[in-house]
């Protein structure tokens, strides 16, 4: 692995880490690591072993290969994966509901079309929300 790798690793922890809404601390301390090897983690300075990695991945209760794969879906923000764990907890009806709403506004965004303004913003100046 070269340091690129071990910078994503790094991002894909703290990705999680924030959409869990835990610190840096907390993940050491549920890890049985120390504060600093977690922010060296995170920063790509640090060359973890499988053992450490898999402590961090089973205290953010995720797989362990999610921090090694690199396509667009590990790359959230932390906001998206805290929705993504929301979800995990909606009925089907509200899943149905969800997916028709991610596709409508997949849709907007595909067109390029004009958004209605709302209070003289535009609803998809997405920044205002988030």
């Amino acid at each position: 692995m070269n340091t690129k790798d071990f910078r994503h690793i790094g991002l894909q922890i703290r990705n999680f880490r924030e959409a869990k809404n835990i610190s840096q601390e907390q993940l050491a301390s549920q890890a049985g690591l120390a504060t600093a090897t977690i922010g060296k983690i995170e920063r790509g300075l640090n060359n973890p072993k499988a053992d450490t990695l898999l402590r961090i991945a089973q205290e953010l209760d995720i797989p362990c290969q999610l921090l090694f794969e690199t396509h667009d879906r590990c790359l959230f923000t932390p906001q998206l994966q805290r929705l993504v764990q929301y979800a995990k907890y909606l009925n089907d009806d509200e899943v149905t509901a969800l997916c028709l709403i991610a596709e409508s506004i997949n849709r907007i965004h595909e067109n390029n079309k004009s958004i209605p303004h709302r209070n003289g913003i535009p609803w998809n100046d997405t920044k205002r929300y988030f």
